[in-house]
């Protein structure tokens, strides 16, 4: 058994791996690269190492094995996985033109994930370096692969500046095409169902900037009126995800099975806009083909301390589906370093990475508290990390690689007694109903992005999930009191007949925000009739004295029939018009919330009357299984710093 602790660096060195060696990390990961250009294309940052794919039939794995041995050298019995990036080498993108991204503008942008010859030409060059390592003295050690391709490794469209459209290349419009005949079967389905006169689909084209960039209605798209839009941006997110599952189906199948493969992706909790193409995690998760999933800790408010660090994904969706999720904890620490001080060949002739933007760390007694928070979530989350010291140097300090060693022991044990995680709240998110949103409107950051803060607030543990996960017979409905549904705009009937006949039932809250199964034909799923007007006026609410959202924003409104039978629990902001109400059935509650981002008050007196157990009331995170409780406070005070200080000494 290998814990799911691991080490990964952008600069690798014998003495980083040593180190991390010694404490009991045997899982190592490190960066291979096919070609010769940066991890991104708007910052000016230079390649970290040379592309071993140097022509066709040319490859040089020199960078590869002196990366291997440096490994291996301090840890024989080392567990590998490299992560492969597959961004094509100048060299293809001069022959291949044809095969490139293109803005709207003509602009290239790297290869198109729709390409084939890249797929081809990319597949044959990852055989040639599985063969090199299978045929190396670290055939035993590199126990999988991680591919990686586009805007940081990380699976997502490149572009060099904000609302660069992609990808208008003919290989993908004819892609396109082929997926929209699948799906449709004749023109004149398509016709009907985009209200066109088409004669073919070779008539068919993208969907302009401006009909991906707004919406009609401002916030969201109609179904009818757009369906091309939701349609273009359902095939954009598709291509990405059947891109990753090409390359892992392949190298599954190359390694008889016998070799691990994973990828970033899902970034749905984070990246509100599906441009970036993580829209389609639902078709990862179902893929036998993928054994892990990827993302960093989230960004939010630049890793400050006092609040939680949200998952980018659907973490526990991928539990359900036997799927390990690895967080990236690139955790910047007071050692950290600017890349021009440690690896001065990648960084760019700008500031961008320099000391004083976002890549300066915090004290040592911060950082520290920030890495056992990283932790806390790992552990009760039942998931891995690997400790990123991206530019080399991060950790390389007594304390910070005692806690290390302190912790993975402490994962160590928890994985071999099977410690399952706990929460008596599930929170829902459709990704496909990203697609109905405006791309530009701040809406859907309120919806997701921002309630997390909240969310990690509320003084509970929660789950989360795909909302398609309510139809798996694997999902423990009993598990949950509380159901939360965040962005659900429209709902296919087999959904709503599954939340009817499990959901509504036993005591259970189902929590509705914002414009909840508004898209639906048939009759709402939440019991309340919400109108909503695109040009109403922007609003803010209230509940016990904290206003919510912190940005006005234009809201949908209950009917008069729904509040005859409802309890009020919060009103607009200076007019007492209501904008949160619940109605009481005999076997379970639904509320209605017609403003986002909800407070973590009003969420935890939600949780609490729907008997939800509260671990703490002063808007404290918590992150909890059946076996710990981990606390990290908001506000610094001496009991809690000594509070945490004597579970620290716990923990020798």
């Amino acid at each position: 058994m290998v814990t799911p602790v691991a080490y990964m660096t952008y600069n690798p060195s014998e003495e980083n791996f040593a180190q991390f060696s010694d404490i009991g990390v045997n899982l190592f990961s490190f960066g291979v690269y096919l070609g010769d250009q940066g991890i991104n294309s708007e910052s000016g940052i230079k390649p970290f190492r040379s592309g071993f794919f140097k022509a066709y039939d040319e490859y040089d794995f020199t960078e590869v094995d002196k990366d291997l041995e440096r490994i291996t050298s301090c840890n024989k019995s080392a567990y590998i996985i490299p992560r492969v990036y597959l961004d094509c080498p100048l060299w293809w993108e001069k022959e291949n033109k044809r095969e490139l991204s293109l803005d709207a503008k003509g602009r290239p942008m790297r290869q198109s994930y729709a390409s084939d010859k890249w797929r081809e030409d990319t597949l044959n060059a990852v055989y040639e370096f599985i063969e090199h390592v299978s045929n190396s003295k670290w055939s035993e050690n590199v126990i999988g692969y991680q591919v990686a391709a586009g805007l940081t490794e990380e699976w997502q469209y490149h572009h060099a500046y904000p609302y660069q459209y992609l990808d208008y290349s003919d290989c993908n419009l004819r892609k396109y095409k082929k997926w929209l005949k699948s799906k449709y079967g004749s023109i004149g389905q398509l016709n009907r169902a985009w209200n066109t006169n088409f004669l073919d689909f070779d008539n068919i084209d993208f969907p302009n900037p401006f009909e991906r960039s707004f919406a009609l209605n401002g916030v969201l798209r109609d179904p009818e009126k757009e369906r091309q839009v939701v349609d273009f941006y359902t095939y954009h997110n598709h291509i990405m995800a059947d891109t990753i599952l090409f390359f892992c189906e392949k190298i599954k199948k190359y390694t008889n099975y016998e070799r691990l493969t994973g990828a970033f992706y899902g970034y749905i909790l984070e990246i509100m806009n599906n441009d970036y193409g993580h829209c389609a995690i639902h078709e990862i998760l179902k893929s036998e083909y993928i054994d892990f999933l990827a993302s960093p800790n989230s960004y939010m408010d630049a890793r400050s301390p006092g609040i939680d660090w949200p998952y980018m994904s659907v973490v526990d969706s991928a539990k359900l589906h036997g799927k390990l999720w690895f967080i990236e904890s690139d955790t910047r620490t007071s050692l950290t370093k600017p890349l021009k001080a440690t690896m001065p060949h990648a960084a760019p002739d700008n500031s961008r990475y320099s000391f004083e933007s976002v890549w300066k760390g915090p004290d040592k007694k911060l950082s520290l508290s920030l890495m056992l928070k990283g932790f806390g979530r790992i552990l009760t989350g039942g998931i891995g990390t690997w400790w990123f010291d991206m530019w080399g140097g991060w950790f390389n300090d007594p304390d910070y690689l005692g806690l290390i060693e302190k912790t993975t022991k402490i994962l160590e044990e928890h994985v071999k007694r099977d410690v399952r995680p706990k929460a008596e709240i599930a929170v829902f998110v459709d990704p496909e109903c990203f697609h109905y949103f405006s791309t530009n409107h701040p809406i859907l950051h309120e919806l997701v992005y921002s309630q997390r803060k909240s969310l990690g607030q509320m003084g509970a543990p929660y789950h989360i999930f795909l909302t398609e996960d309510l139809e798996l017979e694997s999902f423990d409905v009993d598990a949950y009191k509380l159901y939360i549904f965040l962005n659900n705009v429209y709902m296919k009937e087999s959904l709503k007949e599954c939340i009817d006949r499990k959901i509504k039932g036993g005591g259970r809250t189902l929590l509705w925000i914002y414009l909840q199964d508004i898209l639906s034909e048939s009759a709402s799923i939440t019991g309340f009739h919400i109108k909503y007007e695109k040009d109403s006026l922007p609003v803010q609410a209230i509940y016990k004295q904290e206003v919510f959202p912190l940005a006005a924003v234009s809201c949908p409104e209950f009917s008069m029939a729904d509040l005859a039978n409802a309890r009020v629990l919060a009103a607009q902001k200076d007019t007492n018009i209501p904008v949160c109400a619940v109605k009481c059935f005999n076997d379970y509650n639904s509320i209605y919330c017609t403003v986002p981002n909800l407070p973590a008050g009003l969420l935890r007196d939600m949780a609490n009357m729907s008997k939800v157990h509260i671990y703490c009331h002063t808007n404290d995170v918590i992150y909890a299984d059946n076996e710990y409780v981990i606390i990290h406070a908001s506000f610094q005070v001496r009991s809690v710093y000594t509070c945490l200080q004597r579970l620290w000494c716990m923990m020798d």
